[in-house]
């Protein structure tokens, strides 16, 4: 049976557990930033996601789900299958990533105000002593490269294929971690000025009083 509707009035963190024990492929479309969402679920899992028509990772999939499942603007479509799911297979929980997804952003709402500027740069503080545990290692990983050189929320949204807001969560953690620090502009020292005229005389007339 086919299942349609909008966000507005079911939300995904609605509609999914009910959607758990089914397969098929369930498609998002109108978001906020025009993009369509594909996930395509089997044995309640979240076999494929895929994003404005790129296949995510699991890194990516994880951090564009919680974007996801908190958006209340779009129109969203279930088809169901008779058959598995062909390309790239996640395996990521259904249940379990929607419990993560409202962990995450409780702690996002705990930050709120606090997140830096998206066009704030940021670099490496050096080699760090520890690598965080779980995703934000794993995005770190990821992000090092640009980091070394330099590189703002909105790049590594961009470079990595992340959710702006998961991007600026990510600096954001990093930094509380003494892992990355803002890059601060590089200030040239002033030159001098030449020494003008009357400053000549008045210094010559000095000396000789001195001597």
């Amino acid at each position: 049976m086919a299942i349609f509707g909008k966000l507005a009035d079911m939300s995904l963190m609605d509609l999914l557990p009910v959607l758990a024990s089914m397969s098929g492929v369930l498609e998002i479309s109108e978001l906020e930033n025009g993009q369509v969402a594909a996930l395509h679920l089997e044995g309640g899992q979240i076999r494929r996601f895929l994003y404005g028509g790129r296949d995510l990772d699991v890194l990516q999939a994880r951090l564009q789900f919680i974007e996801l499942v908190h958006s209340r603007q779009g129109n969203f479509a279930f088809r169901p299958l008779g058959h598995s799911v062909a390309g790239p297979s996640l395996a990521l929980n259904l249940k379990e990533l929607l419990v993560w997804a409202v962990t995450q952003r409780d702690e996002e709402l705990s930050y709120y105000g606090q997140l830096p500027d998206p066009d704030t740069v940021f670099v490496s503080a050096g080699t760090p002593a520890y690598l965080p545990e779980g995703v934000l290692g794993q995005l770190y990983l990821r992000a090092a490269a640009h980091l070394g050189s330099g590189a703002s929320s909105r790049d590594l949204a961009r470079h990595l294929a992340l959710p702006l807001g998961q991007a600026r969560m990510m600096l954001h953690r990093l930094r509380l971690a003494g892992i990355v620090v803002p890059k601060r502009a590089y200030t040239e020292t002033p030159q001098a000025r030449p020494v003008g005229l009357a400053t000549r005389m008045l210094r010559a007339l000095l000396g000789r009083r001195s001597a």
